[in-house]
């Protein structure tokens, strides 16, 4: 009898070892969710910090020498300027994940500011076929940003396109930011100004929705950023 309670009190010790481990495990599994939103919310910052000072001060000069020769397509610079600030702001304090549509709301804002800036040499081409899935919010805007700054701008009056399109599989959600612009040579991506902050785009895809990124460029033909995310545990 006393060899059964021992065999007892031994079982029951070593239960309340593993259950003590089991809430540690899961307290510091808590924290590592907690410090991921932190290092989320920090790179969103240095993206922003990143991509906002040249398009700002470029769009502040456009609508100030605008506006003495076309007041009207000044207004609809301003509207769209201020719709883009506003909802980057919006996404800076969203939560880890957004729905599309609000980003494609911001993407739409800054195109239009840059249409009207860059005129002819920038066409925009869209093709939205599926908007209903979850985004870490200021991913897929750098890459049309950066197709803007980096592929058709440096084309000078010859400009080019900027293409953006969704669709959906069975598996995934997918979304490309296509240009003709001036392309790079492979390997030359993390030389580039902002690529801290595409290198934190890659890191929140793939840990905050278990999606992956895949950049191709030519020089001279241009770049294609595709970007898909797995429709699984929405």
């Amino acid at each position: 009898m006393e060899a059964k309670e021992k065999d007892f009190h031994t079982l029951q010790a070593a239960y309340d070892d593993i259950e003590a481990k089991r809430k540690q495990i899961a307290a510091m599994d808590q924290k590592i969710r907690q410090l991921e939103v932190q290092v989320h919310t920090t790179y969103i910052h240095c993206m922003q910090s990143q991509i906002q000072p040249h398009f700002l001060y470029n769009t502040l000069s456009s609508i100030r020498t605008v506006i003495k020769i076309d007041p009207d397509r000044a207004y609809d610079m301003l509207y769209d300027f201020t719709a883009y600030l506003r909802g980057s702001l919006k996404l800076l304090s969203a939560e880890s994940r957004i729905k599309f549509d609000e980003e494609l709301k911001n993407i739409q804002a800054y195109l239009n500011v840059e249409k009207i800036r860059l005129g002819k040499r920038l066409d925009i081409r869209m093709d939205i076929q599926d908007s209903n899935f979850m985004i870490p919010p200021l991913t897929i805007q750098p890459l049309v940003e950066n197709a803007v700054k980096h592929g058709v701008f440096p084309k000078g009056k010859q400009g080019g396109y900027v293409a953006v399109k969704t669709w959906q599989t069975d598996e995934y959600h997918w979304i490309s930011v296509a240009d003709n612009g001036v392309g790079f040579a492979a390997g030359e991506i993390g030389k580039k100004s902002d690529a801290v902050g595409l290198v934190n785009l890659l890191y929140r895809i793939e840990h905050l929705v278990n999606g992956k990124i895949e950049i191709e460029s030519t020089i001279g033909d241009g770049t294609l950023a595709t970007v898909k995310i797995p429709k699984e545990g929405e």
